[in-house]
């Protein structure tokens, strides 16, 4: 039984297959500078939102004392932020639902401004780059998630 077991060649340990997405991240091709802006413009926003509240000025909309504003500055831009940082599937998305409800305050508020800023931000939101860093929602893999939802329960 010895002499069968030293007859086996001697292989290298397997190195352990990378993980898919490793391999995925690395493959992504970086985020724009202007992405980055925007993102950090959103991620920001709750500072600028309380700096404007406590110094009683609005710039663009912040410092509008509206509860819905501050919730949507406190809790939903940094949720925002954080999806785009994380290049999280959703993330390209949850940015345009953000910048779209930011147009609608600017034309509520008059504040021609931060229009031009949502806007232009949607519309850079469209160019190659950035859709190729922000990729997609793939419907397939999420009816593929809920599926294995609903089996689990």
């Amino acid at each position: 039984m010895n002499d069968a077991v030293n007859a086996l060649p001697m292989t290298e340990p397997e190195a352990a297959a990378p993980d898919a997405e490793v391999l995925a991240e690395a493959e992504r091709p970086p985020v724009p500078l202007g992405a980055w802006l925007v993102t950090a413009f959103i991620t920001l926003a709750p500072l600028a939102h309380v700096v404007a509240l406590a110094a009683g000025v609005r710039v663009l909309n912040f410092g509008n004392r509206n509860w819905w504003d501050t919730f949507v500055y406190l809790v939903v831009a940094p949720i925002v932020g954080v999806l785009l940082i994380k290049r999280h599937e959703r993330a390209r998305f949850s940015a345009y639902v953000f910048l779209s409800t930011e147009t609608v305050r600017g034309i509520k508020v008059h504040s021609w401004p931060l229009i031009a800023i949502a806007v232009g931000a949607i519309l850079y939101f469209q160019l190659p780059a950035v859709r190729a860093a922000y990729p997609r929602i793939d419907a397939g893999q999420v009816r593929k998630r809920l599926r294995s939802y609903v089996r689990r329960r």
